[in-house]
């Protein structure tokens, strides 16, 4: 599996996407099993829109980036679909609260985010 973040406006273009697909085909040519029924090369790209951060620190983080659209998410897929790339979106779980990936980590003082927990290290 690779995870790609959609950055809006950043590396959610069509040009992004058919680089995406070209530095895939090496690993996707050394992952083929011919003998697979579904002829899939076995790798998956995981197409994870970004998240706007809420409030706090996040939102300044979230001030640099933005969430591309859903349209610009569509056709990204698309294109890589039609380049013969494996290819889902992440569903988008807890945007209403605050909660989706990497939004609870944003929001956390910046003195806890960093402590080891105790006997890992």
């Amino acid at each position: 599996v690779v995870e790609y973040v959609l950055l809006g406006g950043v590396n959610d273009g069509l040009a992004e996407a058919d680089e995406l697909a070209a530095f895939l085909r090496p690993v996707e040519t050394a992952c083929f099993d011919p003998g697979r029924a579904s002829r899939r090369t076995g790798v998956l790209v995981n197409l994870i829109p970004y998240n706007d951060g809420g409030g706090g620190a996040a939102a300044r983080l979230a001030a640099r980036y933005e969430r591309p659209t859903w349209a610009a998410i569509d056709a990204f897929q698309a294109r890589l679909r039609q380049r013969g790339v494996w290819v889902s979106v992440r569903a988008q779980r807890g945007a209403d609260d605050s909660s989706a990936c990497g939004q609870l980590w944003a929001q956390q003082p910046q003195a806890r985010r960093h402590q080891p927990v105790a006997g890992m290290v």
